[in-house]
């Protein structure tokens, strides 16, 4: 970069940091917004966590503290890998909460600013267009959301800005760089968002080959190939545990219907399209989107304002759901239907509005400036006419979406654009160019940053987990290695919320997970209502369901949850057990209640019973069934056993209990069966012995070994295969990186200006 294009990082910067401590921390005290539970309620627990098995030397691979165990690195939402959450480890949480904010919009404005430069755009210009995707209220709302959301978003423009150089300048090293782009975009853990970058980049390489734009097809297709095929190599380690995750949880397929919106119609994009231009803030950023569209021919840049234009109004269609052709095509794209929530395609919309942002800034400035080359009284008067004309396109274009709205739009936007049409005819004063040129990016900042509508989330500074640190205190003084505890409390209380459990390590039978086991899914939701589970939604945000009159005793029994949680104002306990209860303690409107019939989370179990997928759950539920004295498995794990067992008694007793490996000593009259109500999950082995024997899924969800009669010692230990072949493949992807970077002999370009050819002349003051 050149020191001018530094000046407009610097603008950026300031940017990211006014949103920050401007808008954000001032947040904390607003009673309007609504607390970040992604941030308070998920991302931090996970840090938190994190953190105490580093120290404690284990406890990364997996969760003993929710949904009766759960991987804790194979859940890509967890980040661990993540270079920028490092902040997290060096400073308190809010403070490390705005820092992150600022880095994350700081790369989100300069990977704009960048991709706008390589468009051939100029600075004033491209910093127009990212400030409106750096503060803009996607980007803005997502860095309020989580680090988990922003980060990947922000990583979007960086991704396309180096497309973009690959298509104009084909090279294997610029293939290189995008795919190490991407492999940091993919490790923040929210996929939707590489999603989307994936499809960007193919469109923008198809709508390249389409108009000729690259001058080697075969290497460019090469490049891309490459920058696409490298994240999966390099993240690996990372990717390979989480789509074994991913396949075993609730998210293994399609969502459902339900799930993705109200579908397309005429009435549901003309409601669309009203909602977007009355959003407050809008109408300077749509204004300027518009004016560059309307001056793409005068600019010579009609294909690449096209091609955006084809993105906003492409995802504005598909953010409305299923209906139109569009999404029928959308869904049939590999992982197309795996996303819920299609309004988050919106994403993309503001992206490419942002860039068509720059478009109408640089057609602003230079259709109204004097040019040097043909000064003169009839050149001035030109000039200021053609600026008149800019100031009257508008104020119509003003005029029109006031009308769109049905005079929705806020006095502040309408004062805002009428500033903007001002702007326009001071341009075309000599003397007042420069001001104008410093006016711009003033402007956005303001309607971005004052007029525009605030984050959704707000911070909530302080002791927010800590309120009933001493009702945690006393369960844990009375838990066994055999019990685990349910926490029911309100949303968006954080002090005693599902993840409650992670931060006070204390293990427990819920905690919602948009990646939990589907198995465990249907156990719970059997065990919440008495019937299966029928979508995604039966899982999904149990605030206050937690304990109904339809709960399955005989299922909340076998989870060893002998200890009950719960805030006084949702206390059906007594309701929901009925009997077998005990009060054990009350403070600040909790109390904790001991279930005297919670069965031990490992048992000897003389028998197994084998039956139908379909009849587990039911049987389980049955007030007949023995859950002392027989094991349910399916008919394909009774397979892998040697017999079905027989009338032994036995004890259990625990030798070692860490997240990775449980050691138990078993002493049995007979030969049988250890019943561990751990999940099951793909990685746990088992030997007995020192002998190894498989483990067996039982009663739906937890895990079952064969043991001997007599004292035996069974240990379980997690050791995910899917781990050890991603950690080898990024390690072969690291080497056939860097081999692949010494075959490419292509010179870098030494600054912005190399990379991206020179401006058009009547643009080099707005530089």
């Amino acid at each position: 970069m050149t020191r001018r294009d530094g000046a407009g990082v610097a603008v950026l910067v300031a940017g990211a940091v006014a949103f920050a401590l401007g808008v954000l921390q001032r947040r904390t005290s607003d009673t309007q917004s609504l607390v970040a539970y992604d941030f308070y309620g998920q991302f931090y627990p996970y840090l938190v966590h994190a953190g105490r098995s580093l120290r404690a030397g284990g406890g990364l691979l997996w969760n003993p503290y929710q949904d009766c165990g759960q991987p804790f690195f194979g859940n890509s939402q967890t980040g661990l890998l993540y270079p920028l959450n490092v902040i997290f480890a060096a400073l308190p949480r809010e403070p490390a909460l705005l820092v992150s904010v600022v880095v994350h919009l700081t790369i989100a404005g300069v990977g704009m600013y960048l991709l706008c430069r390589s468009l051939r755009l100029a600075r004033l210009a491209a910093l127009c267009g990212a400030l409106a995707f750096q503060l803009g209220w996607a980007a803005t709302n997502l860095a309020a959301w989580s680090p988990t959301h922003i980060a990947p978003y922000a990583w979007l423009p960086v991704a396309l800005w180096q497309t973009e150089r690959v298509i104009r300048r084909p090279r294997l090293r610029g293939g290189l760089v995008l795919g190490l782009i991407l492999a940091i975009q993919l490790l923040p853990g929210f996929p939707q968002t590489v999603f989307f970058t994936y499809q960007l980049i193919a469109l923008r390489v198809a709508w390249a080959l389409l108009l000729r734009q690259s001058d080697s097809i075969r290497t460019l297709l090469l490049a891309v190939v490459v920058g696409l095929v490298v994240p999966v190599l390099l993240d690996a380690v990372q990717l390979l545990p989480a789509m074994e995750v991913a396949r075993e949880s609730v998210r293994q397929g399609s969502v459902g219907a339900e799930l993705l919106g109200p579908g397309f119609s005429w009435e549901a994009l003309r409601q669309g399209l009203l909602a977007q231009v009355s959003t407050p803030g809008s109408g300077l950023i749509l204004l300027l989107a518009l004016y560059g569209v309307a001056a793409s021919r005068r600019l010579g840049r009609t294909a690449d304002v096209a091609f955006y234009v084809l993105v906003a109004l492409l995802y504005f269609v598909l953010s409305l759901g299923p209906g139109s052709i569009a999404y029928a095509l959308y869904e049939r794209l590999p992982l197309g239907g795996m996303f819920r929530a299609p309004a988050r395609l919106l994403w993309v919309t503001s992206f490419a509005l942002s860039v068509l942002v720059a478009f109408g800034s640089q057609a602003l400035v230079a259709g109204a400036q004097a040019d040097e080359t043909n000064a003169g009284v009839e050149s001035g008067r030109h000039n200021r006419w053609h600026g008149w004309r800019i100031a009257a396109g508008l104020l119509v274009g003003a005029a029109v979406l006031y009308a769109a709205t049905a005079g929705g739009l806020a006095w502040t936007d309408l004062l805002m654009m009428g500033i903007l049409a001002g702007l326009a005819l001071a341009a075309t004063r000599p003397r007042l160019t420069r001001l104008v040129a410093l006016a711009l990016p003033g402007l956005i900042l303001v309607d971005t940053l004052v007029v525009g509508r605030p984050p959704l989330f707000g911070l909530r500074q302080g002791d927010v987990y800590d309120t009933h640190a001493e009702v945690f205190d006393f369960v844990r003084a009375r838990l066994t290695p055999q019990d685990r505890l349910i926490i029911v409390g309100a949303q968006p209380a954080l002090d005693l919320m599902p993840k409650s459990a992670t931060l006070f390590a204390l293990p427990s039978i819920h905690d919602y997970d948009a990646l939990a086991a589907q198995r465990y899914a249907e156990y719970f939701t059997f065990l919440r209502t008495g019937r299966a589970m029928r979508d995604y939604e039966d899982w999904y945000w149990l605030f206050g369901k937690l304990l109904p009159a339809s709960l399955q005793r005989p299922l909340f029994d076998q989870t060893a949850a002998r200890y009950v949680i719960v805030a006084e104002p949702l206390d059906k306990t007594a309701r929901a057990l009925r009997g077998g209860l005990r009060l054990l303690h009350e403070r600040d409107g909790v109390r904790v209640y001991e279930n005297e019939q919670a069965m031990p989370r490992a048992r000897y179990v003389p028998q197994v019973a084998v039956k139908n997928e379909a009849e587990v759950l039911p049987a389980l539920a049955s007030r007949g069934w023995n859950g002392q004295r027989v094991a349910i498995v399916g008919a394909d794990d009774a397979a892998r056993l040697r017999g079905t067992g027989g009338d032994g008694t036995g004890t259990v007793e625990f030798v070692a209990d860490q997240p990775e490996r449980v050691v138990l000593r078993v002493r049995a009259t007979a030969a049988g069966f250890l019943l561990l109500a751990d999940e099951f999950f793909p990685g746990w082995t088992a030997t007995v012995n020192g002998v190894a024997r498989p483990v067996v899924r039982a009663n739906h969800t937890f895990r079952l070994v064969e043991v001997p009669a007599g004292e035996s010692e069974v240990v379980f230990s997690f050791r995910p295969l899917s781990l050890r072949i991603g950690a080898a493949v990024s390690l072969l992807g690291a080497i056939v990186f860097v081999l692949l970077w010494r075959r490419g002999r292509a010179r870098r370009p030494t600054s912005v200006q190399a990379a991206v050819g020179p401006a058009q002349p009547a643009l080099r003051d707005a530089r």
